[in-house]
């Protein structure tokens, strides 16, 4: 439990820098920018995160791999690694390729409107960049995955630190000089992989053998890395479809000006996700790392006591964005911001369901049952943009937000009955009597 809370405290550090770096630069780039220009921000940043399709998860493969077997064979360990960096490399390569040429034939296609249409340059670089970040940052995620396993996620938030730290001074310094689209995109969406390029710098001196290029081509293996690598790619396309997506659609139907609102509160929830995700990721390694040793009882101690604490928050957020959210976002942009009741309600309901779907998530992954969450995502994934559509067309921006509630509730629900240990775990939290 040390290594969870060592790891949860330090994300959570991490996450309040990420935090800041929105608090701080959202704000600041919409005052410097104006609406307009803003909101090409936002669009090229959703547009950019498309390339997240292509995020095949090998880092949370790896993750796994290490945390069951970095202590019985460091050979199997190796080759896995090897394999990993391989793959990666050339599947973000492909992918980064594939998006580019995508968005360069549909560039003259793409509406801003009559005001956006004079930065479309700026739109199509800032996009681009934005390929290029997540591309990057997926690949670095295969050496994040080595200090998962081995429970030392702490380090990777250290050096998410001083990556926000360092868009923080250029955000007061350069930007505020020259103030740019594409500026304003790649500071508000590259703190992250500024950290993992450092600590990738870290895990290749701390485990430099790991890294000897000996490693022979085994069939088997690569089926076996890739089957884990698919479900991993699958519950991280849920994601980005869901939070990431969300934003441009909206944005090319409705015009950069119309989706400022709707998209500072997306951006809130992906800071939101990145938080959870600080404390379930960590869980998910603790839980595999007992089960691995047959500790059930102490794989279910985690599940149990992180997801007490982490469902309770999520209620408290979730109430309080309720009832001050609109009130504190105009305070935060210095700009007036009115929810209505229904967008209000779609938003704080999101909030609490984010955080029990990835918290279920997180659970089901560290007892292995990483095959259900998958198609359980996947399912979500296909049906979420037409969900979406729909409550657009009925009920605007917030209808959107309800679609997505609708979305992770029911794959919530479905997930309940996938089999988890949740008998024990409510005997656990004392939810009902203990039948011996």
């Amino acid at each position: 439990m040390k290594s969870i809370a060592l790891s949860v405290l330090v994300g959570w550090l991490a996450r309040i820098m990420a935090i800041a770096t929105n608090l701080i630069g959202i704000p600041l780039v919409l005052q410097q920018l104006g609406h307009t220009q803003f909101g090409i921000v936002l669009i090229a940043m959703s547009v950019g995160s498309w390339v997240g399709i292509g995020n095949l998860g090998i880092g949370r493969a790896v993750a796994n791999v290490v945390a069951r077997y970095f202590h019985r064979s460091q050979a199997f360990i190796r080759q896995i690694v090897f394999y990993a960096i391989a793959t990666s490399l050339a599947a973000q390569g492909l992918i980064f390729g594939i998006c580019v040429c995508i968005l360069l034939f549909f560039a003259n296609r793409i509406d801003l409107g009559p005001v956006g249409i004079s930065y479309r340059g700026q739109f199509i670089v800032s996009t681009i960049m934005t390929f290029f970040t997540f591309s990057l940052w997926f690949f670095l995620m295969v050496f994040e995955g080595i200090d998962a396993g081995l429970h030392r996620r702490f380090r990777v938030a250290i050096y998410h630190i001083v990556g926000y730290a360092f868009t923080l001074v250029m955000l007061f310094t350069v930007f505020r000089a020259a103030p740019s689209i594409v500026l304003g995109t790649f500071l508000l969406s590259s703190g992250f992989v500024i950290g993992n390029l450092l600590h990738t710098i870290d895990i290749l001196f701390r485990h430099r053998e790991l890294f000897r290029i000996n490693a022979k081509y085994k069939r088997k293996l690569i089926q076996i890395m890739m089957l884990s690598t698919i479900d991993f790619t699958i519950i991280s396309l849920r994601g980005y479809i869901i939070y990431q997506s969300s934003t441009s659609l909206l944005g090319l139907l409705v015009g950069p000006e119309e989706i400022v609102n709707f998209g500072v509160f997306m951006k809130i929830m992906l800071s939101m996700s990145g938080a959870i995700l600080s404390v379930t990721l960590p869980m998910s390694d603790m839980i595999a790392g007992r089960m691995a040793r047959n500790d059930h009882s102490g794989a279910l101690n985690v599940a149990t006591v992180t997801g007490s604490g982490l469902l309770l928050g999520g209620a408290m957020v979730a109430v309080a964005f309720a009832l001050y959210g609109d009130r504190l976002i105009s305070i935060w942009l210095h700009t007036p911001t009115v929810y209505d009741p229904l967008f209000r309600a779609g938003s704080s309901m999101l909030i609490f369901a984010t955080v029990v779907s990835q918290y279920i998530t997180g659970v089901a992954i560290g007892y292995g049952r990483t095959r259900t969450v998958a198609r359980n995502h996947a399912v979500e994934a296909l049906v979420s943009m037409p969900v979406a559509w729909l409550g657009y067309l009925m009920a605007g921006q917030a209808g959107i937000l309800l679609a997505m509630d609708a979305v992770l509730i029911l794959g919530a629900v479905v997930a309940l009955r996938a089999g988890l240990p949740l008998g024990r775990m409510k005997r656990r939290l004392a939810l009902t009597p203990i039948v011996d």
